[in-house]
């Protein structure tokens, strides 16, 4: 912005300008002293990102605090039937002590997911063991009642023959 004072190139602006003919009023006449000017905002700058960032740390203590007391914030019934109407999702009540699923969400909230998210993947772990499981169960039965392979009534080999060379 082009001004008439070039080392004042800040005070030029209309914020500025304002805020120091208010400063100029209240000093009757005295200069105003830059550079403490400078050291003062500078000083609240700080003290304003450090309440900004105590802030967010009594956010997340509020929270888990919340989640303590099982009073935390309601679920949107509304999107949740939408979801479960339309096929998306299934839904899944559970009942539990109310000590474990506080100790649940914050075992979640350290995780940075929900109680939900975990549960799911513990469902989701115990199918996939059960799965395999029943796959090496269902391949050993076979095997079991195959006679192609070695065993009572089976194909045998000889050492010779397995590894010939």
């Amino acid at each position: 912005m082009p001004t008439t004072r070039p080392r004042h190139t800040i005070t030029e602006t209309p914020p500025v300008h304002e805020a120091l003919a208010e400063l100029r009023a209240k000093l009757n006449g005295d200069r105003i002293d830059f550079a403490e000017l400078v050291i003062l905002g500078a000083r609240a700058k700080a003290r304003r990102l450090l309440a900004d960032t105590k802030s967010a740390r009594e956010t997340a203590m509020s929270l888990a605090e919340m989640i303590r007391n099982g009073d935390g914030p309601t679920v949107d019934l509304a999107a949740a039937d939408e979801v479960k109407h339309l096929g998306l999702i299934a839904n899944l009540t559970l009942t539990l002590d109310g000590e474990l699923l506080k100790q649940a969400q914050l075992r979640a909230l350290e995780r940075n997911t929900s109680v939900n998210a975990l549960v799911g993947g513990y469902l989701k772990e115990l199918v996939d063991q059960a799965r395999a499981r029943d796959a090496l169960r269902a391949f050993l039965e076979l095997a079991e009642h195959s006679d192609s392979g070695s065993g009572p009534g089976g194909r045998t080999w000889t050492r010779d023959e397995l590894y010939e060379r």
